[in-house]
């Protein structure tokens, strides 16, 4: 994760903190709002420590509520993506056929 922010966005890690999921979900006060996320467990990325989900599952934000999945064997392939992306079109229709309350 961090290697990506440093080649984007340059080496003030502070500016990382726009663009860092972690550090935007501590600090949401907005609606309440729901994020699925799958992570495939063979995948060379969260070997190498470069994406940290269980940072996001650890977070402890009422507002926000994350569902991490993790598949056995799948890896940061197209094939991962064409096998779980109907269930995340779902869960983004189920969300946007939602009235969104009032603050």
């Amino acid at each position: 994760m961090w290697k990506a922010f440093l080649g984007y966005l340059g080496p003030q890690e502070e500016q990382w903190k726009a663009y860092d999921s972690v550090e935007l979900i501590k600090t949401y006060s907005g609606p309440p709002r729901e994020i699925l996320i799958d992570q495939g467990t063979a995948d060379e990325f969260l070997a190498k420590k470069q994406l940290l989900p269980e940072h996001l599952q650890n977070l402890d934000n009422d507002k926000v509520k994350i569902e991490l999945r993790y598949q056995e064997d799948y890896d940061h392939s197209y094939l991962f993506i064409a096998t779980f992306i109907e269930e995340h079109f779902a869960f983004h229709s189920g969300i946007l056929s939602q009235k969104i309350p009032d603050k």
